[in-house]
């Protein structure tokens, strides 16, 4: 994880004389005393931390989420330049994000006992759908807790999936009679008013969609994935570009595939606009609707998230610049199309996700770069200088205002370009087509990205050129859930503390906890001698805040 570390060191004769008796050891705390105890000062003064940004027509109110980045250990997760990620709703799981890396299915645990929380990452790939890929997915089913793990295997994939967060696992199908070859995407929701429905109880329709690229289509399962009927084509060539993003289905069973290009205006090469295929009858037949007058001009795809009534909240890139538009008419007509990377200068963005809560909530991630220089950063020359960090941005007013986070700070996702041209990129293909993002039951953000920054490049070096599993973790602050909403200011969270006696001092190092939205001013650090009756409590040292700099612990 990145994070700020705080550090002191005390050669006091009282911890001297307490060694033996407390059992202070290398990395750890004697469970037997509680020796000290350490107190974040507080500011409750309002105030907005540089790194975010609120604005469109207005400002939006309230505290602005926060964020712990989790990056996945070594050796797990070294290939996820396609990141995708889930996390069952249903009471009787554990709420246990799924991460795909490559040919890896992860699971990662969080500990909330800790600020910020710690994470256990495991490996629970199934056999099938960890041999081979020509391209990995994930979905989960929030609702009914089924996730689904896919591995493309040209006009099918590999696909299995669960029902117990990765304990055991079922194979599929994989994908309907003549499916695409390429970019596979599954999704589920409920069937449209007048559908037969399932056919085994199964609550929702199951779509696994792809492209040919002259075409793309979708297959519906009406058994909970476990097999498809055949792939129904979505569009041709000459109405959207092949490439699309994320399935996605509203709440009434419509059914949603995003795309960069499409209203091409005859011409198949064409930019085009960013816009979807519709269904509204299960993928029977299928209407386009776009963005009129944006452009794609990079090789991202746009994505839907979809709120508690059906609004939708298209996230695209017009022209370099990540937008947000909302409908309330399945995408006939559009309203607060926001700029949400203006507030950060960002010429260039990749990657927008976008998931919705509440009717009126909704988040979108993306990679972006505020640099405006000569050279493609979309393309393979490695001396582009371009630099890019993760940003979320979320809504609270049905998309009129956006509250836009920097979430690495101090630790970009890549340097130089950001290779968007397949397979005929000469470098810099790290980082592939697309990341995620997702919430958990509670309403809060999950983004998994993929991190192509590490060691050396984070200082300045090099890219790094890898492709590390990380998920970008709200901590803090409204979630897309109001019923979660924080009650009132609280205080920030107690610390996780790290106390070593080392050369006849002890060490004391504590990460940075969340702040709950009162900015942590100072820490204050005593002592106390529990084998002494009524032994106050004594102020040892003060240590200011500072924003100390986020250095990389995997």
């Amino acid at each position: 994880m990145t994070m700020s570390v705080r550090r002191l060191r005390f050669s006091d004769p009282f911890w001297r004389a307490v060694r033996h008796a407390a059992t202070l050891a290398e990395g750890r705390r004697s469970a037997r005393r509680t020796l000290l105890l350490l107190a974040a000062g507080l500011a409750l003064a309002a105030g907005v931390l540089p790194i975010v940004w609120s604005g469109a027509s207005g400002v939006a109110s309230g505290t602005p989420p926060r964020f712990a980045i989790y990056p996945a250990p070594a050796p797990l997760g070294r290939d996820a330049g396609e990141p995708s990620i889930g996390v069952s709703h249903l009471p009787a799981h554990a709420g246990r994000p799924m991460f795909m890396a490559g040919l890896q299915t992860l699971r990662v645990t969080y500990d909330e006992c800790t600020s910020p929380p710690t994470d256990l990452w495991e490996d629970v790939s199934f056999s099938t759908t960890s041999i081979t890929s020509l391209d990995p997915v994930l979905f989960t089913d929030s609702q009914p807790g089924r996730t689904f793990a896919s591995q493309l295997a040209g006009k099918t994939s590999l696909m299995a999936y669960t029902d117990d967060e990765g304990e055991t696992w079922t194979p599929s199908q994989g994908g309907g009679i003549n499916s695409g070859v390429d970019h596979q995407t599954i999704g589920a929701g409920p069937f449209p008013a007048g559908d037969p429905g399932s056919i085994n109880g199964y609550p929702h329709a199951v779509y696994y969609c792809s492209q040919d690229a002259a075409d793309a289509s979708c297959a519906l399962s009406r058994d909970g994935g476990r097999t498809f009927g055949p792939a129904v084509p979505m569009y041709t060539i000459n109405e959207c570009g092949g490439l699309h993003g994320q399935v996605q289905v509203a709440p009434d069973g419509t059914v949603y595939v995003p795309n960069p290009s499409c209203n091409r205006q005859g011409n198949p090469l064409g930019a085009g606009e960013p816009g979807f295929a519709r269904s509204t009858n299960a993928g029977v037949t299928w209407q386009i609707r776009t963005i009129a007058g944006a452009e794609t001009i990079g090789s991202s795809d746009p994505a839907v998230g979809i709120g508690a009534d059906g609004t939708l909240y298209f996230g695209y890139e017009d022209s370099g610049h990540v937008k947000v538009a909302v409908s309330h008419s399945r995408g006939d007509s559009w309203t607060n199309i926001r700029d949400v990377g203006a507030g950060f200068g960002l010429n260039h963005a990749v990657f927008p996700q976008v998931v919705a809560g509440d009717v009126d909530r909704a988040a979108i991630s993306l990679l972006g770069t505020t640099y405006a220089g000569p050279g493609n950063v979309e393309g393979d020359d490695p001396s582009v200088p371009s630099v890019w960090y993760l940003y979320l941005a979320v809504t609270y007013d049905g998309g009129n205002t956006w509250t836009t986070t920097l979430a690495t700070p101090d630790d970009p996702v890549q340097r130089g370009p950001v290779c968007g041209l397949g397979p005929s990129c000469g470098c810099c293909r790290n980082l592939l087509d697309f990341n995620d993002i997702t919430i958990d039951r509670r309403g809060r953000v999950l983004g998994a990205f993929s991190d192509g920054c590490v060691g050396s490049c984070v200082n300045g070096g090099a890219n790094s050129g890898t492709a590390v599993a990380s998920i970008a973790r709200q901590v803090g602050g409204r979630s897309l859930f109001g019923a979660f909403d924080p009650i009132g200011t609280e205080p920030p969270a107690a610390v996780r503390l790290t106390a070593v006696f080392r050369s006849g001092a002890v060490d004391l190092s504590w990460d940075e906890p969340d702040d709950r939205g009162s900015p942590i001013t100072s820490y204050n650090v005593y002592r106390r001698r529990t084998d002494i009756a009524a032994q106050p409590q004594i102020l040892l040292a003060s240590a200011p805040w500072s924003r100390a700099r986020r250095t990389p612990t995997r």
